[in-house]
């Protein structure tokens, strides 16, 4: 019998979009079994900001204007 296993990672972006704030990326639920590590990466307009890897994002002003997520591949 093959198990069921979901895919899909859902994660809560919260903070103001205004320059100066920080964004914070919260992992709501993960695949299944779950994974051993989260890992995450901001995108600004479907672009890697390079270094942004963490669960926050720090908003400066080249970000201005921008469409930004946060991708959380899991490991292991």
């Amino acid at each position: 019998m093959l198990g069921t296993f979901a895919t899909t990672v859902q994660v809560s972006v919260t903070g103001q979009p205004l320059v100066g704030e920080t964004l914070s990326a919260t992992i709501l639920r993960g695949p299944a079994p779950g994974p051993d590590l989260y890992e995450y990466q901001w995108l600004a307009d479907g672009e890697k900001l390079a270094g942004a890897t963490g669960a926050s994002l720090t908003l400066t002003d080249h970000l201005l204007g921008k469409r930004l997520s946060v991708w959380c591949p899991a490991r292991g």
